[in-house]
Formats: structure tokens, C-alpha cells, sequence
């Protein structure tokens, strides 16, 4: 019992061999036995990094919430203490939910983070997005989500916080420990160009829907579903959508991999997903899944132009299970036959 708790007394301490400090807790093994749970918590406190900060108030004096961060594409081996070693650098984390299969008590490859203020959130979604830890490209958001306590306000923001290169740099530097980056004077070099490359990124172009920069707008539920991936700026949208002009018609690339898919119902299941999420932008006339051709291909013809436009532009360069969307406007002479 000694050694236990001089191996506790360690916890916050930077060890020689990295520069980020080793996390150590007491075990909750008899909780996590006795209580089936979908998710794995770690918090701020347990993490001995509390704080007794004050609460953030909006204009009309009510409580702010930061929206929820999500974060997917997670390994099985990436645990809730490595997100929260990483995603802390960035702000005040106060709670890492990982979410785990209750049958098998392995990760389901996604979590939700909570900040206390919504511009650190911003600035992890902007700058982790499409970073690969532990070998795998994450995918960065905001989380669908409302508050039902009454005075809460649940927000999301598009500013960054103050010595924002700084937080990024440090974000970097541990992220290069977890994937095991060599620390040397070249990679702390090539840390910090990496860093400061994705924070100017993620402030070019950063508009709220009034074209006003840096407006907090407050999250609306849809569902209760996630938002799984940032929205694309106007830059990349542009970059990955291709044809000659806008029209009512358009091809998505890269929505799939026929050779990973399994089930003889998966073209259905893609297609109701896709009509699912793209039909908030307008009516959709048809919907066709190419799912014997490679290149991930969905053909899908809009009532009007202004609605598959919004559909290309919100699809192209978001990422789904390592994959990049790329969308072209086509003719409707190129609409596969029924």
C-alpha cells in the first residue's frame, strides 16, 4: 500500500523521457465491474488538473456551456487519459467521455469532450481535425447537443482563444510523444511548422453565418445525432468540387469502399444515410448507389440547383473512414439510367 501511493504522489510530474506529464489515478476497478456503463469518464479532477474557474455568462446573464467536441476515428489502444493528455493542451478540459461497447468493454472508436469555453473548443476542432494519432486519421466536431437546465446556454464559437499558436505547438509536441515522434531539435522544429500551418489554416475564412467573424452562435439539435465532422471552409469546399457549372445534378466520390463493405444490404443502408443527411439542403428527386464500381460513386439529382449546390459544397472535403469527399456537378445526359 505504500508503493501505491508513492506511485499516485507522481501524478502531474514531467518523467525525463517526455515532456508532457505522466497521468496516475487511483483504480475505480470495483465501480467499473458493478456499473455496465456505455461510456469511460475522466475528468479534470481525477486528472488533478481542476480548476475552480468561473463560470462564463452570455449577454443576457445566462450560464454558457460549451457545445461538446467530438472527436472519432479513435484506435482501440487510444484511451480516454491520451485524449485527455492531448486535447488539454489546448484549454480547460473538464471531462473525456470515451464510449465503450458494454459487451465487450472496448472502445467504440469515438468520444465527446467538454470544454469550458467554446473558443478552445474551436480551436481543438480546427487544428486535430485529419491529425493521425496512434496511426489513424481523427476526425474533429462540434457534437449535436441542447441544454435542458434552465439558464444554460449551450454554445459553439468560431473565435480562438488567446496564445492560440502557443496551445497548438504544445498540442503537437504531445501528440508527437503519444505516436512515438523521435524528440529532437529537427522534430520540435517540424512540431512547430506544423502547428503554426494548422492554426493559420483554421483562421482563414473562419465566418459565422452573418459573414461577421467570431460570433458565438448557440448549437441546435438535430436528433440528437453528431455532427462527425467539421464543416469545410469555403476554401476546401471550392477545391473539391469539380464540372464545368452548377447544376441540379451531382456525383460524390469516395462515400464508400466496396471491397470493405460486407451485407447485401449496404447500398441500402448508404443510400438512406445519405438521403438522411443530404435532404436537409432540399428535395431530392433520386438517389443511386454505384455500389459494384470502385471510386465510392452516388449520383443524386436535386429539385432545384440552389439545393445540390449547398449539398456539394457542404460534402466536399469532409472525411468519412479515411476517405475525402470530392463532388462534380454533372449534366443530366450523365445520370445513370434507371
Amino acid at each position: 500500500m505504500e508503493d501505491v501511493n508513492k506511485a499516485i504522489a507522481v501524478a502531474g510530474q514531467a518523467p525525463d523521457f517526455q515532456r508532457f506529464p505522466i497521468l496516475v489515478k487511483p483504480s475505480e476497478a470495483e465501480k467499473n465491474y458493478s456499473v455496465t456503463a456505455s461510456s469511460s469518464v475522466v475528468t479534470a479532477s481525477m486528472m488533478g488538473t481542476s480548476t475552480s474557474a468561473t463560470p462564463l455568462f452570455s449577454k443576457e446573464g445566462k450560464v454558457i456551456e460549451s457545445q461538446k467536441v467530438y472527436v472519432g476515428n479513435l484506435g482501440t489502444d487510444v484511451t480516454e487519459e491520451h485524449i485527455f493528455a492531448l486535447f488539454s493542451q489546448f484549454g480547460n478540459l473538464e471531462k473525456v467521455s470515451m464510449q465503450i461497447d458494454p459487451a465487450t468493454r472496448t472502445s467504440r472508436g469515438y468520444a465527446f469532450l467538454s470544454f469550458r469555453d467554446p473558443k478552445e473548443a474551436n480551436l481543438a476542432i480546427q487544428t486535430m481535425d485529419g491529425q493521425i494519432l496512434a496511426g489513424r486519421q481523427i476526425k474533429t466536431g462540434w457534437a449535436s447537443q441542447t441544454s435542458a437546465i434552465q439558464g444554460v446556454e449551450v454554445v459553439k464559437s468560431q473565435q480562438f482563444p488567446d496564445q492560440s499558436k502557443q496551445r497548438t505547438q504544445k498540442a503537437f509536441s504531445v501528440l508527437a510523444q503519444i505516436s512515438g515522434f523521435e524528440d529532437t531539435k529537427q522534430s520540435r522544429s517540424e512540431i512547430s511548422a506544423t502547428a503554426e500551418k494548422a492554426i493559420e489554416a483554421a483562421m482563414a475564412g473562419v465566418l459565422d453565418v452573418k459573414g461577421e467573424p467570431g460570433v458565438p452562435t448557440v448549437a441546435k439539435a438535430e436528433n440528437d445525432l453528431v455532427q462527425r465532422e467539421a464543416p469545410p471552409t469555403a476554401t476546401q469546399g471550392a477545391k473539391l468540387v469539380g464540372g464545368e457549372s452548377p447544376s441540379k445534378f451531382i456525383l460524390v466520390h469516395n462515400m464508400f469502399d466496396k471491397d470493405e463493405e460486407s451485407g447485401e444490404q449496404f447500398a441500402a443502408e448508404i443510400k438512406e444515410e445519405f438521403i438522411e443527411e443530404c435532404s436537409k439542403f432540399g428535395k431530392i428527386i433520386s438517389v443511386t448507389v454505384m455500389h459494384s464500381e470502385a471510386g465510392g460513386k452516388i449520383y443524386a439529382a436535386f429539385e432545384t440547383e440552389e439545393a445540390a449546390v449547398q449539398c456539394a459544397t457542404n460534402l466536399a472535403g469532409r472525411w468519412f473512414d479515411k476517405r475525402q469527399l470530392r463532388v462534380d456537378y454533372i449534366q443530366e445526359s450523365d445520370m445513370p439510367k434507371p
